[in-house]
């Protein structure tokens, strides 16, 4: 390719890759390293993307809507070794000032696959199709920062943790966004288990065309309309399929997930536990979750009518977080406007998993402050909401390995914390409905709640929002401001857990208890075992948070009085969370020295920009102008 005008783009997708088996890294480090490059053939992980690449020539080279694929592969801890590198000058460059990562070190893996990869694409045509982006490519990007700029970088792009989170890599997004502005191109974010749909290997191209195009046409419809300064959409996953009244069909259809509202069967997870599964066999836990699942239960948990809609709100999961049919989801070809990603950074900071912390949470925190504007209802639905109604995507979501270690151990305390974050954004849950959602007196009412506004200075400091508009506004936040802040939140956290308290004791049958409903009201540390056939050998590897919402002596029908009431591992979470929360007003002050520092670097020389193109090509294509 000798110049710009040998492809054409009308769209860029965003996606994690990871599809790496979790022991590609430990065959490939234990691999003689005159091997290690024939080796990473032979890995799960690049063969599952190898025989791909056909599908995604199909896909990205369709007439009219031509697009680039930028895939992120950070596997292990290579994406954070690479930060710590960077703060701590750890790591050693060649003459050419290139980055020589560690022989056997993730960082190593990471790169060598991913030049493998690039390899492929050459091969069959696609290497200005599909970008693959490893953390060493975002080396040049940040090491040229002084220290003073890149020594906070860590904590804010991925937070103090050393386990990284599932979203880690919205931060990777949020660098691609900011290096298309200008181009004129929407920028759509997919998972990967969505973009290569298990459901689909056997098709000839991949089963995105259509709802590409009309996400397409809906980026364009909100970046033409005058009164549409910052937008967020995407579209949803497969609520249609719902009327099976299948768990199936239920583990897919939302963002949020299921499991939290399966029965615990004492009988039948004994039984499970024994049961040694086989090659032909379907896995265990999913077979335990069709045979108790209880459609009913399903819906009141989502807070759903008899027809798989919304509910007389606020009820279930609309209430205390997502709304599961409004909501933005990440996964879900997520599109920012260019206003959207200049005015507010990802959560990235944020030390624990938190549910929706990349998609309805930064949605509502938009709309707080005031940067959505209202779009009147007569104007097209595809303009007025943020979910595109009617377009979906299948995500091919993986079997769970233990399913009562899964949802004690880490999916209900992730839900428990993006409900808190929740109420920290959100004066009310009817904010989350549409106006045909509601009656007219919850209308009324929605339309008198108190938001911050900017413009007569009202300001209380007693949510995110309400504090980070006067930061902004300010152009600081001080540290009275901050103390006053992190009182507010606790205060509120308190109010929001108490809430879902009483909403998960109600989520059962008059004889057996969900998990949300078991942890919401019993301290387990002793009953698990004893009195539902729980194995607890994998949740102890995961501190006590499993043990129940509430410390030992709390009656499992009483509201906390104070954040003491907590179970005590929760309690740290729960700080850990303020402290995050108050710190993302100072990342927010941070973010336009990063957008600098991002967009300070010539165009055309990153693997994410449109003008790159391959070594050997580019002082041929390089005029100097």
């Amino acid at each position: 390719m000798t110049s710009d005008d040998s492809y054409s783009y009308k769209y860029v997708i965003y996606s994690h890759y990871a599809f790496e088996d979790k022991n590609d890294y430990e065959m490939w480090k234990n691999t003689d390293k005159r091997q290690q490059q024939q080796k990473i053939h032979e890995l799960k992980g690049f063969k599952a993307l190898s025989e791909r690449l056909p599908q995604l020539k199909e896909l990205l080279n369709a007439t009219g809507h031509e697009g680039m694929l930028v895939l992120f592969y950070a596997p292990e801890y290579s994406f954070s070794n690479m930060l710590d590198a960077l703060s701590n000058h750890e790591l050693p460059v060649d003459e050419s000032h290139n980055p020589v990562p560690k022989e056997g070190s993730p960082l190593r893996f990471a790169r060598d696959v991913a030049a493998e990869v690039e390899s492929e694409l050459k091969r069959e045509g696609l290497i200005e199709r599909v970008r693959i982006i490893s953390p060493l490519d975002l080396w040049p990007l940040l090491s040229r920062a002084s220290w003073n700029r890149v020594k906070d970088i860590r904590y804010w792009f991925i937070g103090r943790e050393k386990v990284l989170h599932y979203d880690t890599s919205k931060i990777v997004e949020a660098i691609v966004r900011l290096r298309l502005l200008g181009a004129g191109m929407p920028v759509f974010r997919i998972d990967h288990d969505v973009l290569f749909n298990h459901d689909n290997e056997e098709q000839k191209a991949l089963a995105l065309s259509s709802q590409l195009s009309s996400a397409f046409e809906a980026y364009h419809a909100r970046r033409d309309h005058a009164g549409v300064a910052t937008f967020l959409f995407s579209v949803g996953y497969d609520s249609e399929a719902l009327a099976d009244g299948q768990f199936d069909s239920w583990s897919r259809a939302f963002a949020t997930r299921v499991y939290p509202a399966i029965l615990v069967d004492k009988k039948k997870i004994c039984d499970t536990n024994r049961r040694k599964p086989s090659g032909d066999d379907k896995p265990k836990w999913t077979e335990y979750c069709q045979a108790v699942f209880d459609v009913e239960i399903a819906r009141k948990y989502y807070g759903l009518d008899q027809n798989n809609m919304s509910a007389q709100p606020p009820s279930g999961i609309s209430m205390l977080g997502a709304h599961p049919h409004n909501a933005v989801i990440s996964g879900a070809l997520l599109c920012l406007s260019t206003a959207a990603i200049v005015d507010l950074p990802p959560f990235s900071n944020f030390s624990i998993n938190v549910m929706w912390i990349d998609d309805h949470l930064k949605y509502c925190l938009h709309r707080e402050l005031r940067h959505l504007f209202r779009i009147p209802n007569e104007v097209d639905q595809k303009l007025r909401h943020a979910r595109i109604d009617g377009v979906y995507v299948t995500k091919a979501r993986p079997a769970i390995d233990d399913l009562p270690s899964y949802v004690l151990g880490d999916y209900l305390p992730t839900l428990l914390w993006g409900s808190v974050v929740d109420r920290w954004i959100t004066p009310s849950a009817l904010l989350k409905y549409r106006s045909e959602q509601l009656s007219e007196g919850d209308q009324v009412k929605r339309n008198k709640v108190r938001r911050p506004d900017a413009l007569k200075g009202e300001h209380k400091s007693s949510s995110l929002p309400e504090a980070l508009a006067k930061a902004l506004e300010c152009g600081e936040i001080t540290r009275l401001e901050k103390n006053a802040l992190k009182t507010d939140l606790e205060t509120l956290a308190i109010e929001r857990i108490n809430e879902i308290r009483r909403t998960w004791r109600g989520l059962k049958t008059p004889n057996q208890h969900t998990f949300a409903s078991l942890w919401a009201t019993g301290n387990l540390e002793t009953a698990l075992e004893k009195d539902y056939g729980i194995d607890t050998s994998n949740l102890k590897s995961k501190s006590h948070r499993w043990h129940g919402i509430a410390a030992p002596g709390v009656h499992a029908n009483a509201d906390l009085q104070n954040v003491n009431d907590l179970n005590p591992a929760l309690i740290t979470e729960l700080m850990k969370l303020i402290d995050d929360a108050v710190d993302y007003i100072e990342w927010t002050l941070n973010w336009p020295t990063i957008i600098q520092l991002v967009r300070s670097v010539e165009q055309g020389t990153m693997k994410v920009d449109i003008r790159w193109k391959p070594e050997e090509d580019r002082n041929a294509a390089y005029d100097g102008s």
